[in-house]
């Protein structure tokens, strides 16, 4: 989706992150397959955050064997 290594999300919508729990970041990070989420990302060397606009899909992690 365009993230990379080393990237640090600060915002999800307009929720900044900073303080914020894995699992509360995650609920607003996940929702309806086909609908969006916008990722605000500061990237070393880049000047400027930006934003990533990802679609949600169905992940399927394989069980570890």
């Amino acid at each position: 989706v365009g993230l990379q290594k080393g990237d640090e999300i600060t915002q999800i919508e307009d929720r900044k992150v900073a303080g914020m729990k894995l699992r509360a970041a995650l609920g607003l990070i996940r929702g309806p397959v086909g609908t969006t989420v916008a990722l605000t990302i500061v990237r070393q060397g880049v000047a400027q955050p930006f934003i990533l606009t990802v679609a949600r899909e169905l992940l399927k992690v394989p069980a570890n064997k």
